[in-house]
């Protein structure tokens, strides 16, 4: 499928993922690569070379996504407003679903992280911009 930063062949032969089934990829790398624009201020959207970096992430932050669909339940339960139980003895917690909201954003930045540093310029939340002097250079040529 076009426009997609790592298709299916990469994550199980580059990546070797396996968390992932062939028929499950569209959809995972579609929400993946939601997640990667938005933490890159859509640059790839505009025309930024996709790297090996890229799709790595692209990769990680899919695979952390299915781990944390599977975990959905107790986020479920959470979000229903649970914040103790108590059944003879026997006491569960659970976090508010903001909490839990932030704990999943934070393992997804976390999955990107490891292929995406806050340094690399994809990241950058500024406004690139070069100086005078190589501006002047860039008419010269």
């Amino acid at each position: 499928m076009a426009g997609m930063y790592a298709d299916y062949e990469y994550y199980s032969r580059t990546y070797f993922g396996r968390d992932i089934a062939p028929e499950d990829w569209p959809r995972a790398a579609r929400m993946a690569d939601a997640f990667i624009d938005k933490l890159t201020f859509n640059r790839l959207r505009a025309g930024w070379e996709v790297t090996d970096a890229v799709r790595n992430a692209c990769c990680a932050v899919a695979d952390e996504m299915r781990a944390q669909e599977e975990y959905s339940h107790a986020a479920r339960a959470a979000a229903l407003g649970i914040r103790s139980e108590n059944n003879d003895g026997y006491s569960a917690s659970f976090s508010a679903y903001s909490e839990t909201q932030a704990s999943m954003n934070a393992r997804l930045l976390e999955a990107a992280e490891m292929y995406l540093s806050p340094a690399d310029p994809l990241r950058y939340a500024g406004i690139y911009h070069c100086s005078r002097k190589e501006q002047d250079n860039d008419k010269s040529h």
